[in-house]
């Protein structure tokens, strides 16, 4: 696995959630929900209906957030939200489901083969044909590059625990939250560079 993650060149991954769950993640990592209940963890939930039934797992993207998804969040829950930074590394050191529509999506749930291992997770990235007009593939037309899937909407489902020593960034809406972030991070003792993004975030 660590080889195909290589020879994408794929650098890093991405988790959102709410910003008022950083001084947990940093304390506990990132946890399925079903373990934050067990374990009587306070979160603010960024799914509250968790349509794909994955309360054992903990959902990253590869390189960039799902826009239309986190756009969603961000009008339907409101508040201040943030985006982690995590090591590739993940992707072989942890036990993943690759999923290359959203694992939601009909034909994840009714995929009835391992959705893990190289296999899967290079589905991720093939080319697809949508447009019955242009003959060039998705990736073509929209310039995609090569460490990134060809759905916005794919995503790796963690079902381990993710320590908070694997989250190398964080990103917040605004200076104002990303003084908050470091400060939060410093008291921590956590070594993670944080940024203010505004231009992923909705104003």
């Amino acid at each position: 696995m660590k080889l195909e993650v290589e020879k994408r060149g794929v650098r890093w991954l991405c988790h959102f959630t709410a910003a008022r769950n950083f001084p947990s993640i940093l304390k506990h990592g990132l946890i399925s929900r079903i373990d934050l209940v067990d374990q009587n963890i306070d979160f603010t939930p960024s799914d509250p209906y968790r349509l794909d039934d994955a309360l054992d797992a903990v959902s990253l993207s590869i390189e960039k957030v799902n826009s239309p998804m986190f756009e969603g969040k961000q009008r339907e829950l409101g508040g201040e939200w943030i985006i982690l930074g995590i090591s590739v590394s993940v992707l072989w050191t942890h036990h993943c489901k690759f999923c290359w529509r959203n694992a939601a999506s009909r034909e994840i749930r009714r995929h009835s083969g391992r959705l893990n291992g190289p296999w899967a997770f290079n589905r991720m990235f093939e080319d697809e044909f949508t447009d019955p007009i242009d003959p060039r593939s998705d990736r073509d037309r929209y310039n995609i590059p090569y460490s990134q899937p060809t759905d916005e909407q794919a995503e790796v489902q963690v079902l381990e625990p993710i320590s908070a020593d694997l989250i190398f960034a964080v990103a917040g809406r605004t200076q104002f939250i990303q003084r908050r972030l470091s400060s939060i991070a410093e008291k921590a003792g956590a070594q993670i560079s944080v940024t203010a993004q505004p231009n992923i975030f909705l104003p």
